[in-house]
């Protein structure tokens, strides 16, 4: 038997066993979970790189863990003004975003599962929140979303991930009232509640 494919084939096996070995040792989400988790986190972060995915399913976890944004996967998703694809594309629930791809749905799950059984820890430091800032501050000069939104108030990110930022916490102005005539975007942060600010080191990855 040629040494070289016997290698490749063990290695295979053996990356297959450990990964089923993860599986098991993971906390369980039921498979409505693992569905809701994919289609939110392929949305946002399809083509951040697996740093960027795994970032934001942190994020995810994050926020049920906290409690602040809902007691289970379907609330924390469904969280009025906070996944944008959700509002959205999915008119306001995660069931009306596409489906994703076995390879996603694949990469996702085995990127969740390793969180879940301790074998990647966070890199956003406990990050409940994440944008594009890039993205907002070209709204925000287009005048399509409130004033500040950029970095939620100048809050300093706790990691950088390609073209997502990070936050453990947000600040931002109380919100000032509204033109009747001025429409308010669904998905606009700033119609939350204050946070106070985070002011730590940034870090920054970036993903080839």
């Amino acid at each position: 038997m040629d040494c070289a494919k016997f290698s490749k084939k063990a290695r295979a096996m053996l990356f297959f066993l450990f990964l089923n070995l993860i599986s098991l040792n993971a906390k369980s989400f039921s498979e409505a979970d693992r569905d809701a988790i994919s289609r939110v986190v392929i949305a946002e972060a399809g083509n951040q790189g697996e740093a960027g995915i795994s970032a934001v399913i942190y994020v995810i976890i994050n926020r049920l863990n906290s409690g602040e944004f809902g007691s289970n996967i379907n609330s924390v998703l469904n969280a009025k003004g906070q996944f944008e694809p959700v509002m959205k594309a999915g008119k306001g629930d995660w069931r009306g975003l596409k489906k994703v791809s076995k390879t996603d749905f694949i990469k996702v799950n085995t990127l969740l599962n390793l969180i879940l059984s301790g074998h990647f820890k966070d890199p956003t430091e406990g990050a409940l929140y994440f944008q594009n800032p890039t993205i907002v501050s070209k709204r925000e000069r287009a005048k399509k979303v409130s004033k500040g939104l950029t970095h939620f108030g100048g809050t300093t990110p706790s990691l950088i991930i390609n073209s997502h930022a990070f936050y453990k916490e947000i600040k931002y102005p109380a919100p000032k009232k509204k033109a009747s005539s001025q429409k308010t975007n669904d998905w606009d942060v700033f119609n939350n509640p204050s946070y106070a600010v985070n002011l730590i080191k940034t870090k920054k990855i970036t993903v080839f």
